[in-house]
């Protein structure tokens, strides 16, 4: 009598889990790079293969957003240089010690990474 999950119930599922861990490392929802770190980090989440950021990612978000790929990835490299100047420890708490600024790259596989182990966690009654 449970619904098994379906494949918009898990996009939404990892929609929520990323969502709660870019505010966790304090990306305010006002943030204009807030929505594009979410879409690009659930992209990233989904494709199994490793894909080419600039030419997969950005592009898909850039559409998504009505906006350029350049914007996409600039306003997400500020808020990243931004979020590690002000909140570090907890994006450390995400990605582990830092011994510099994390780079998109980093910082995208880090959260897909991490909504996956939640996700997975979820699965077995634990997280997300």
């Amino acid at each position: 009598m449970f619904s098994r999950p379906t494949a918009a119930t898990a996009d939404s599922d990892a929609h929520s889990c990323i969502r709660r861990l870019v505010k966790s490392i304090g990306v305010k929802s006002n943030v204009v790079a807030f929505s594009y770190i979410i879409d690009a980090a659930e992209l990233f989440g989904r494709t199994a293969a490793p894909c080419c950021i600039t030419k997969e990612i950005y592009p898909e978000v850039a559409r998504r957003h009505h906006t350029t790929t350049e914007c996409v990835e600039s306003a997400i490299r500020k808020t990243i240089a931004r979020v590690h100047a002000v909140n570090r420890p907890k994006l450390e708490l995400v990605m582990g010690p830092l011994a510099k600024r994390p780079s998109n790259g980093q910082l995208l596989t880090a959260l897909a990474e991490k909504a996956r182990e939640q996700m997975h966690e979820k699965q077995g009654g634990l997280l997300c």
